[in-house]
């Protein structure tokens, strides 16, 4: 999903969104796979999404559009020296980052992955070979 886009269903949240959580984990280098296993009684077959860091190493995706440690997190990531603020009240929350805009959303969490994601620069899509389906440069 594109940054702008992303910035548009933020802003619409009333509450935190496990989606958009992922959305924001795989702009940071997270990947995402199906895990399948068996059941050794029934031999019933379930599958759930894992989540791996940029490290590659199985973990559990932060939740940034609800905890303020984790956009922080986000903010330290995506803009690292970057300064920023945040304030909430019985309405919202706000932020800010850089010399932005102040942000208002439904919780400071979500206010401060708006301002980061606004000051972030824009990826480029990368171009898949449609015979292969591998990115080109």
């Amino acid at each position: 999903m594109k940054q702008n886009e992303l910035i548009k269903r933020l802003t619409s949240l009333k509450e935190p969104n496990r989606g958009l959580d992922g959305e924001i984990g795989l702009l940071l280098g997270y990947t995402r796979s199906l895990k399948v296993e068996i059941h050794p009684k029934s031999k019933k077959e379930t599958s759930k999404a894992v989540w791996h860091s940029r490290a590659k190493k199985e973990t559990k995706l932060p939740y940034y559009t609800r905890f303020i440690n984790d956009a922080y997190r986000f903010a330290q990531t995506a803009l690292p020296g970057q300064v920023g603020g945040v304030s909430w009240d019985s309405k919202g929350g706000s932020a800010r980052m850089g010399k932005g805009p102040y942000i208002t959303a439904a919780n400071p969490a979500i206010a401060l992955c708006i301002a980061v994601l606004g000051n972030m620069p824009e990826k480029e899509e990368e171009e898949i070979d449609e015979d292969t389906g591998a990115g080109m440069e």
